[in-house]
């Protein structure tokens, strides 16, 4: 017997049965419909002989097949239950249930044939008609099972089956405006209970997720079925918690949070792991909308119920790096090592914050861990590069740059970006072989062509040794077309204009960027002065090298302020 279809007895609670048939106590649903009334006297109307013996052998039967089932005899089991409805056709939970087992099985026809038997009677219900749609789609027979979903809809309205059986062919045939008309059809329906709306959200959203309906045509329904589905005020924690999800994937950030602080407020999961996914689930939403304390409060939630969850820290150290505390999202990355040391992205991330807060040496000596426990790929060398340069170790920077270079292309061909070669470009320049920097700035702009801070970088480098001066005024002039108020971009200007001897063009620029920067630049007003000394401004030259000499002592500077002429 396959795994999965043990035992009728194990898989009836969903379907009204029990294994009470065996035992001594009384059993639910259709299968057994007379309760005995004190002394013994049944409620109902009395039932003849025939009838009587046809329910005990029903009974009988049924208690057979679980014999079977609890020997993985399945066959058999089978053969007892298809019997036990036969003698009680009326057992509709036990047609479904045998009709369940058969699709499992691609036994089609043997679960039409079990459900006809109770669909033989007038009043059937609509939940068997829609099975009968699923054995007909199955033996796709459309027209079957189009027929068996809209009885199911007709004979029960407020049961969401039919309508999903008859959504589900009009997505298989991408055709979205009979998927919208029997969904509309079920939201309008008026006393449709919470797991009613919530199957209809999602349903919608599948619609979506096969690009058969469009997100404009989705989303709204979707929220107004879910927040039908919330003003039901549904006590079950697993419908509110699909209720959550949904509104999440929905995006709607704020009904999903409520949904699941409801989840958490009255029936938190026992499950330990599960209530780590809500409390995981909460603090993401809470960053979304900007709560961050309660998105942290979420965190330590999760760190309370598991404190060597290395997950936990790695969260926290996402969330320090998103308030921009570098200093503290780099300890919780070491402590998640110390509890899960083969997580080889934390070693890079680690790295990488290591160098932002000025601590090269801490970056190098976590990317040799890293080196002794992994092989040699991509984001080993280019970190190990980017930590180098960080420390002005320029030639083993441009080595690790090299190797990262040839490991990417092999490995990692998405990786050698824009940003990558900016950064070689850059320990190139700066070990001053500008011919190579050049061809990495220039390889930048290919991969990244309207990147401001490249455009700037390049154009700079030549105009400050003179070179390509025509091609550096245009490359910064793009970079200040794209961002007019950057002091920096405006000093750059400023200089190639000077370079090219146009001091007047020059002049506005370089006032301009003076004015931008925040706290005093020894740059800014060097290049000032240098601007008013060519004009014959000495005075004015004189009052803007004293500025740069305020910001830090400069020979250089003093020996062209002191050469000015009275």
């Amino acid at each position: 017997m396959k795994a999965g279809l043990k035992t009728m007895g194990v898989r009836t609670l969903g379907f009204g049965l029990c294994l009470a048939v065996v035992c001594t106590t009384g059993c639910s649903g259709g299968w057994r419909r007379a309760a005995e009334a004190p002394g013994g006297a049944a409620t109902g109307p009395h039932l003849s002989d025939a009838a009587i013996a046809r329910q005990a052998e029903a009974y009988a039967r049924f208690a057979a097949g679980v014999v079977h089932d609890t020997r993985d005899e399945s066959e058999l089991a089978l053969g007892e239950y298809r019997r036990a409805l036969e003698a009680d056709p009326t057992n509709e939970a036990l047609a479904i249930e045998l009709a369940r087992r058969f699709l499992q099985q691609r036994q089609p026809e043997e679960a039409a044939a079990a459900l006809e038997v109770t669909l033989a009677r007038e009043d059937a219900g609509g939940l068997v008609y829609a099975w009968l749609g699923l054995a007909r789609e199955m033996q796709q027979d459309h027209e079957g099972a189009v027929g068996a979903f809209k009885e199911a809809v007709r004979r029960s309205p407020g049961a969401f089956p039919g309508y999903r059986g008859l959504a589900q062919l009009a997505y298989q045939a991408k055709d979205a405006e009979a998927a919208l008309k029997v969904l509309d059809q079920a939201a309008r329906q008026p006393d449709a209970g919470a797991a009613f709306r919530v199957d209809l959200a999602e349903m919608l959203a599948l619609g979506l997720r096969q690009e058969v309906l469009t997100e404009d045509q989705v989303r709204g329904r979707i929220k107004d079925a879910l927040d039908a589905a919330a003003a039901a005020q549904p006590d079950s924690p697993e419908l509110l918690r699909r209720m959550a999800e949904l509104y999440r994937a929905s995006g709607f950030a704020e009904e999903a949070v409520r949904s699941y602080e409801r989840v958490l407020a009255e029936a938190p999961p026992q499950n330990p792991i599960l209530r780590g996914l809500l409390y995981e689930q909460l603090y993401h939403l809470y960053v979304q909308t900007g709560q961050s304390g309660k998105a942290g409060a979420q965190l330590k939630a999760l760190l309370d119920l598991n404190p060597t969850n290395p997950r936990g820290y790695l969260l926290l150290a996402q969330f320090s790096i998103q308030q921009r505390d570098y200093p503290q999202a780099a300890e919780y990355l070491r402590r998640m090592l110390l509890l899960n040391p083969e997580f080889e992205p934390a070693y890079y991330e680690l790295a990488g914050l290591e160098i932002s807060v000025g601590r090269p040496e801490d970056a190098l000596a976590t990317l040799r861990n890293a080196r002794e426990r992994f092989k040699q790929n991509f984001s080993l060398e280019f970190y190990s590069a980017l930590a180098c340069a960080s420390a002005e170790d320029y030639p083993t920077a441009l080595r690790h740059f090299g190797s990262a270079e040839i490991l990417g292309k092999v490995d990692s061909p998405e990786r050698l970006d824009g940003f990558f070669y900016f950064q070689y470009g850059s320990a190139c320049e700066r070990a001053g072989n500008y011919e190579q920097a050049a061809a990495q700035f220039r390889q930048s702009l290919e991969l990244d062509p309207e990147n401001p801070v490249t455009l700037n970088y390049l154009g700079y480098m030549w105009a400050d040794r003179g070179e390509n001066l025509g091609e550096a005024l245009k490359l910064i002039q793009q970079a200040v077309d794209k961002e007019p108020d950057n002091g920096a971009y405006l000093d750059s200007l400023a200089w190639v204009l000077f370079k090219l001897g146009r001091m007047e063009d020059a002049l506005p620029h370089q006032l301009r960027a003076v004015a931008l920067e925040p706290e005093p630049d020894s740059t800014l007003y060097d290049h000032l002065g240098d601007i008013y000394a060519a004009l014959g401004r000495s005075q004015e030259a004189r009052e803007a090298y004293d500025k740069a000499l305020a910001v830090g002592e400069d020979e250089a500077i003093r020996r062209k302020r002191e050469g000015l002429p009275e």
